[in-house]
Order: structure tokens, then sequence, then C-alpha cells
């Protein structure tokens, strides 16, 4: 006997669900539920939610090289507060704007790929 129930229970709770809500839900509704002929096809032909491998590498490296990218331009707002510098005299718009340079993209583009490059060959080394 199938786990869901008796023959006689499915063909009470045989409703239809449109083909086009299947292949738009990545999740069991309680409709494809209720139809027991599917939920076993439903269960073999799912897909994992977190798509192919390369694609959560990809999104993986952007979002590690986001944060290094964080880091570095935070640390440079920061160097405009202190004793020294003259985010303190002249305010924080002046500061932003005196911190978010094109030069200052690219040194953080290189910083963050290179970051990116050793801390893999890192994890991968121990």
């Amino acid at each position: 006997m199938p786990p869901w129930g008796s023959p006689k229970r499915d063909l009470q709770f045989r409703w239809y669900a449109p083909p086009l809500a299947i292949i738009l839900t990545t999740e069991l509704t309680a409709v494809q539920l209720a139809q027991p002929h599917r939920f076993e096809e439903l269960l073999i032909n799912r897909k994992p939610k977190g798509g192919s491998a390369m694609r959560k590498d990809v999104w993986l490296a952007v979002i590690e090289v986001g944060f290094i990218i964080f880091l570095f331009y935070s640390n440079l707002l920061m160097g405009e507060f202190e004793r020294s510098g003259m985010g303190q005299r002249r305010g924080l718009a002046w500061a932003i704007e005196d911190v978010f340079t094109a030069a200052n993209l690219e040194i953080a583009m290189v910083a963050a790929l290179v970051g990116y490059i050793v801390f893999e060959f890192l994890r991968k080394q121990f």
C-alpha cells in the first residue's frame, strides 16, 4: 500500500493542478500533495534549491569579493575621521566624496581579487 493512503482514498483527492503551476513552483503545494499519483514523480524530478554548483561558487566569490571591498571602503572612511583626518572638519559628505573615487575602486577591486585568490588557495591547502 502506498504511504499516502489507500487507493480508494486517492480517488477522492485527485484535484486538478494546472501544469504551469507545477512548473513554476519549487516547493510542493497542497494541491500537488493532494495528487498522490503525482507525488512520487515530483519527488524524483525535483531540482535542488541552490541551482548548479557552479552558480553557487560564483555567488560565493561575488559575496566574498564584495565583502572585501566593503572592508576596504569602510577602512578608508574611518581614516578620514581620525585625529589628523580632514573628515572631522569638512564633514561626512566631503569624506564620502573623497573616498569613493575611480582610483580607489580600482585598488579595491585588485585587492579584493588578490585577497579572494589567496584565501581560496589557503582553504584548499589546509
